[in-house]
């Protein structure tokens, strides 16, 4: 099986593992991903890739409320996407085909009582309801690179950041 390139200085171990206290569930690219109890016996693998990416992928997986919620935007086959944690079974997964790169992971914001999956991409950042996948606002004015992953403040404000090339000494 291929791996995705990756840069000069990152790994395919890039993504952060997450945890409930039960699971731990870890993403390694083009490997794709994994789940283990806490004694280390894998309890299921959801292969994905190869991704057409230059640098790697980097988005960490989140665990929320038993699902496993992945976004992946890369040259091609962009997406978002949510699993059940005990059994690695997709519950749905969203386009993001017009979005190429970006290494943000996905955030849960609570609005009104709901949660949404708020995940940053090229040129503009979405909110996607929790239960469906399906896209319900959009921000536009982001970099065509997003590195940032959007944060909730403690008083439940959503905080997004974005960088751009042009900047840097020499460039």
């Amino acid at each position: 099986r291929s791996v995705e390139k990756i840069h000069s200085i990152g790994s395919h171990a890039q993504a952060t593992a997450v945890t409930d206290g039960t699971h731990v569930v870890t993403f390694f690219g083009s490997a794709g991903m994994f789940c283990y109890d806490m004694d280390g016996k894998n309890l299921w693998h959801v292969p994905m890739g190869p991704f057409k990416t230059e640098f790697g992928s980097a988005s960490s997986p989140l665990l929320v409320d038993g699902r496993v919620i992945l976004g992946q935007d890369y040259d091609s086959d962009s997406f978002l996407a949510a699993y059940d944690v005990k059994t690695g079974k997709p519950l749905w997964r969203a386009d993001r085909s017009e979005f190429p790169v970006g290494y943000a992971s996905p955030d849960i914001w609570a609005v009104n009582g709901k949660k949404q999956i708020v995940q940053a991409g090229t040129l503009r950042v979405c909110g996607y309801d929790f239960e469906t996948g399906k896209e319900i606002w959009t921000v536009h004015g982001m970099a065509r690179v997003c590195n940032m992953t959007p944060t909730v403040g403690p008083d439940n404000t959503l905080y997004l950041a974005g960088w751009a090339a042009g900047a840097d000494p020499d460039d």
